[in-house]
């Protein structure tokens, strides 16, 4: 079943979702976009009124795609991302210079590549073809700069489709695998999801949750009212495909007693949000208005831009007496504006966490036990055991890990070597670094040498694991 509910940008969304879910009950999972997800927990704790989260999960999209593909063992592919596409398409373009005309001195352009890119993207959020594309150029009336344009993007656009076909997957096919992935999902059968958080949606995001709504108990969406119909054109299509799938439907409106209590500035631009029809007199008098709780700011570059809110950041803790814990930076653009927003804070002192998912072995911990298996399963490779070294967890000095790994390249030391003592070089180093450097190399290759043992014996997981943890 898929329930709208509809309401105002001044509407507290959230704890009108947490009643619900708190009535309802049973396992929820709450989807929020990428980079919402640690204001959204925080939410959730605060409308709840707990320390815990037990029965609500808050998720994004994205991680649940890959939870699905877990739960039935099709989550190994090999990923294509936005750098590795750039790099294709650079390849591609070259090779198609001379079928460019009109894009002849773009071509070989950084931006250019750039934008290709962006465009096979959004085209495959869409869910359109070429085809499609080409078949409404057809007419007379068409445009012809628009359908040459076309034409000569055609044969790369082709051409990418054809060496991604069977070796890679990129991010838009990534998207459709998982919703491949919905109908199968026993996990999914036991949950009511809500998703709130997006002012639009893709044909992928919406054929997403159509096919959850399908699967799941119930799919709860916000809808944000407009004056200028959109809410009502995604209500009629959300109806129509609902209708198609034979997915129940409703839509309500939320109630008037969750309107929120906000500043005069914020409701202002709240009365003028998607409103082209104020009266004269209220124009007249938002021209008169000067806002003393909004500041903004215009910038010549993401960097300038990072920079007016570090110094603006200053001027809150200094001046104000605000913590840093106080303060939210909300950047719309994770992959173009994190880099430039670490960069800049640290230029100006600023401490700054980042809600973004990060590869589980960029952890320590996790880095050190995976290159340690590594580093068994590789013959004893030097960059697993560097690699395990430098994680600070092997009780390894960090200089003494540099010594070891100079020496190691000096005296192509690999493989079996590590198990013996090392022979060269005690003239060059002194004696007593030399025999520093050995019996690191002893302390270390011990305890590798008793997992390693511990891994050839006929033991129990169970046995194996606490074999592990004693290294």
């Amino acid at each position: 079943m898929l329930r709208l509910f509809a309401g105002r940008e001044n509407i507290d969304k959230e704890r009108f979702i947490y009643d619900r879910i708190g009535e309802c009950g049973g396992e929820t999972l709450v989807i929020v976009p990428d980079q919402y997800t640690l204001v959204a927990e925080e939410q959730a704790l605060k409308y709840t009124g707990t320390d815990c989260l037990f029965d609500i999960e808050i998720i994004s999209m994205s991680r649940l795609g890959l939870r699905l593909l877990t739960e039935q063992g099709t989550e190994s592919v090999d990923m294509l991302d936005r750098y590795g596409r750039f790099m294709l398409l650079t390849r591609l373009i070259k090779e198609h210079s001379e079928d460019f005309d009109i894009f002849r001195r773009s071509a070989g352009k950084q931006a250019f590549t750039t934008m290709l890119s962006d465009f096979i993207s959004e085209f495959k959020q869409q869910e359109c073809s070429l085809d499609e594309i080409a078949a409404m150029l057809d007419g007379d009336d068409a445009d012809a700069i628009l359908r040459a344009k076309l034409e000569e993007l055609r044969g790369v656009i082709e051409a990418y489709e054809e060496k991604v076909a069977g070796k890679y997957t990129d991010s838009e096919d990534y998207i459709s695998m998982y919703i491949g992935a919905i109908g199968k999902s026993r996990m999914i059968r036991s949950k009511n999801i809500w998703i709130y958080g997006y002012d639009s949606i893709t044909p992928k995001f919406t054929r997403a949750m159509l096919e959850l709504s399908a699967a799941a108990k119930s799919v709860s969406f916000i809808l944000n009212r407009s004056d200028f119909g959109l809410d009502e054109q995604m209500e009629g299509m959300l109806r129509a495909k609902c209708r198609e799938m034979s997915v129940p439907f409703s839509c309500e409106e939320i109630g008037p007693e969750y309107e929120t209590d906000k500043t005069e500035t914020v409701r202002r631009i709240e009365r003028g949000l998607w409103n082209d029809s104020l009266p004269e007199a209220e124009r007249a008098e938002n021209r008169g208005f000067e806002a003393d709780d909004l500041t903004v700011v215009c910038a010549a570059n993401p960097y300038y831009e990072a920079e007016s809110a570090a110094a603006y950041i200053w001027h809150l803790v200094r001046d104000l007496g605000y913590r840093m814990r106080d303060i939210q930076v909300i950047a719309n653009d994770e992959g173009a504006m994190h880099p430039v927003i670490k960069r800049v804070f640290a230029e100006y002192g600023l401490p700054v966490f980042m809600d973004s998912a990060r590869d589980i072995t960029d952890t320590a911990p996790v880095s050190f036990i995976v290159d340690l298996l590594w580093f068994l399963v590789h013959g004893m490779n030097a960059q697993y055991l560097f690699a395990l070294l430098k994680t600070g967890l092997a009780g390894v000095q960090a200089d003494d890990v540099e010594d070891l790994e100079n020496y190691a390249r000096t005296y192509h030391i690999r493989g079996t070597m590590w198990e013996r003592d090392f022979r060269y070089g005690e003239d060059a180093l002194g004696t007593a670094a030399f025999s520093r450097l050995n019996d690191i190399r002893r302390d270390v290759m011990s305890k590798v040498g008793e997992l390693r043992k511990a891994a050839a014996a006929d033991q129990t997981t169970a046995e194996f694991v606490e074999r592990f943890r004693s290294y």
